[in-house]
């Protein structure tokens, strides 16, 4: 139906008794009806038509003020939207500024300063933990802290950094995950002072970075147990290194292995033979070092006395004093007669006196060839002793010494500070003979010191 554009309630009845409606009074006028009764009929046709345009009206203005009101509901809701958008814009940009420059909106406590000064490790550090992922002890150490406060970017810092890759090329990297591995210094390497100072402090920061409970209490019984152990206080240098070397080597496996499909174990437990082993490579990497260090010292003092004094002298020392070269050409030399020396006497009465180090230390003698001649003696095999007097009576299989009869071997009873262990007796054998009440070190078959 059309929209009425006017009230009817304001309009008035046409005067139909005018000229302006005569015809139309025409139409009606016939002998039945006088003009008068014309002008009536049209009267009452207009009012009903206005009456019925009075009832649309209203139901215009009735729906108008509906649609107006869904109108302004519409625009309330539009604005109301919009308001809430531009707030969801602002808050999650505040968030995001609180996120960046977390320091600025941090409350503050209104406390004393604490009395202890409180630790601020590396920024690659405290990153490396919050990751869950293995960090060197170095980082909580007093020199570990002390290059931190040299350190500019914050943990938190976003900035990148350019490096230098292995193979030439350059990357970027985030600067708070780059570090400077001049001067890091190795859990094994690390002094027994500086491990004890470090390990409270890395529990707290992994406590701090969110660590599992049980993980930090795993830790902490590693850790309890590795400074509690009889090695820490051994008088044998080897014993503490060794603790150092297995806690180092044991914890970067189990970070390594948590992401692994076989997963990692619970570090609390002490391997004692994986200890043992660690104890007899520790062993031999000490023994090689102080080797080299006596060639290194023995290749300077020949050249402080030059070319001239060492050819004079080679004279008197081919007379003298005896070196491993010449113990083994004579032993070469000697070999057809060992077999026979040997089944004709066990142990030999006199041996040859071994010359020392540069500083006048003797080797150890070897487990296996019983000789005390710079060589590798984890790797040695040899078939018969230093002297070729006798088959040796050890060997190593698969790095672990025994009896080439099969029987397992203590290595420590084969060193000169022996074993006091009391659950394996049965290994306590000597690796040169095969005796129970001597070691290697103590063995008649070995090289005299």
């Amino acid at each position: 139906m059309p929209r009425l554009v006017t009230d009817p309630n304001g309009l008035e009845c046409p005067d139909y008794g005018s000229v302006t409606f005569t015809n139309a009074r025409a139409r009606f006028v016939n002998a039945n009806m006088t003009e008068e009764q014309a002008i009536a009929a049209l009267r009452d046709i207009w009012q009903a038509g206005n009456d019925e345009d009075k009832v649309l009206w209203q139901h215009q203005l009735e729906q108008d003020a509906v649609d107006a009101a869904e109108q302004a509901r519409l625009a309330d809701e539009a604005r109301d939207q919009r308001q809430e958008a531009a707030r969801l814009e602002e808050e999650a940009a505040r968030k995001e500024e609180v996120k960046r420059h977390r320091s600025k909106y941090i409350a503050i406590p209104l406390r004393d300063a604490p009395s202890i000064t409180p630790i601020f490790p590396s920024p690659y550090a405290v990153k490396r933990l919050d990751q869950g992922a293995y960090v060197e002890m170095y980082y909580f150490t007093n020199k570990g802290l002390e290059a931190a406060k040299r350190t500019i970017a914050p943990p938190d810092d976003d900035s990148m950094e350019m490096k230098t890759n292995p193979d030439g090329t350059v990357s970027w990297t985030p600067a708070a995950t780059s570090r400077n591995t001049t001067g890091v210094v190795a859990d094994r390497d690390l002094q027994w002072e500086e491990f004890s100072i470090a390990v409270p402090r890395m529990l707290r920061a992994a406590e701090q970075a969110g660590w599992a409970a049980e993980r930090v209490k795993m830790l902490a019984t590693f850790w309890g147990t590795i400074l509690t152990h009889p090695y820490r206080a051994s008088p044998d240098p080897i014993d503490p290194k060794t603790l150092l070397v297995y806690q180092d080597e044991q914890r970067m496996s189990w970070h390594r292995m948590i992401t692994s499909p076989d997963g990692a174990w619970d570090l609390a437990r002490i391997n004692d033979s994986l200890l043992r082993d660690t104890k007899e490579r520790v062993f031999q990497e000490e023994r090689n070092r102080k080797e080299r260090e006596r060639d290194a010292q023995a290749l300077q003092a020949i050249a402080a006395y030059g070319h001239g004094s060492v050819a004079s002298s080679s004279g008197s020392r081919s007379v003298g004093a005896r070196t491993p070269s010449s113990n083994r050409a004579r032993q070469a030399s000697s070999s057809s007669m060992a077999s026979p020396r040997a089944a004709a006497q066990p142990y030999p009465v006199s041996k040859p006196v071994f010359a020392t180090g540069a500083r006048g230390q003797a080797l150890s003698a070897c487990a296996v060839c019983l000789g005390r001649h710079q060589h590798k003696v984890r790797d040695c095999n040899e078939g018969r002793t230093w002297d070729q007097a006798f088959a040796t009576a050890a060997c190593r299989v698969a790095g672990v010494l025994q009896l080439k009869d099969g029987r397992a071997l203590c290595f420590d009873w084969q060193q000169a500070r022996g074993c006091t262990g009391t659950k394996h007796d049965a290994k306590h054998l000597c690796s040169g003979c095969s005796q129970s009440t001597h070691g290697a070190q103590q063995c008649p078959r070995a090289e005299n010191a």
